[in-house]
């Protein structure tokens, strides 16, 4: 059973994009009294936010992907993972569409948000995926891995774009800006953080 209550999320903006992002990241890391908080700290986005909150992802260890119903955690649809790994990273695309997962066996999954059915990998790490950062434009996706690389993929074709260069401290996050012509890559080693920014070119 899917959700029809989920919405278009490239049409919210990104204001309430990337608080959707928050959501999910607390959601997957557990973190159901933080969520509720952030969920009460934004009122006028409330009506937003329902139009698209009754469908967020969750990837239990071992028993896959699931959509649970904000608040209720009443599960709406469930998904095989095929796989034994847990995932380290979830996005949703900018149009709702589809989700993204980056796993601990290196491999980032792709699925179709309306079944859970997989759609797609991206192979090229050598370790876990940290954490992935999808373009406004839907197209393309960064990653950060514990292999010290920052990667750029073409979603559609699935095909890896680029490597960007190996650090020195271990990549941990990574962000396009709101417009989509930034990308930002956040590395630390022990209590020293960096904060690496790359302009982001159309392609012609």
């Amino acid at each position: 059973m899917t959700n029809s209550r989920t919405g278009d999320l490239s049409a919210l903006g990104p204001d309430v994009f990337r608080l959707v992002e928050q959501l999910t990241d607390l959601l997957r890391d557990g973190k159901h009294a933080e969520f509720d908080e952030l969920l009460a700290a934004n009122p006028e986005h409330a009506d937003a936010l329902n139009s698209v909150l009754p469908s967020i992802c969750l990837l239990n260890d071992f028993d896959g992907l699931a959509i649970v119903e904000a608040g209720t955690w009443r599960e709406v649809v469930r998904g095989n993972s095929m796989s034994n790994f847990s995932p380290d990273a979830l996005r949703f695309s900018p149009d709702g569409l589809s989700i993204v997962s980056g796993h601990s066996d290196s491999i980032i999954r792709i699925w179709d948000r309306q079944t859970l059915s997989l759609v797609g990998e991206l192979k090229g790490h050598s370790r876990v995926v940290l954490r992935l950062a999808i373009h406004p434009d839907g197209k393309t996706l960064t990653s950060v891995s514990a292999d010290s690389t920052a990667r750029l993929w073409n979603i559609p074709t699935r095909t890896l774009l680029g490597t960007l260069n190996t650090f020195e401290q271990t990549p941990w996050d990574c962000r396009f800006s709101a417009t989509g012509n930034q990308l930002a890559v956040m590395t630390r080693l022990d209590d020293d953080a960096t904060c690496h920014v790359w302009r982001v070119l159309e392609a012609e």
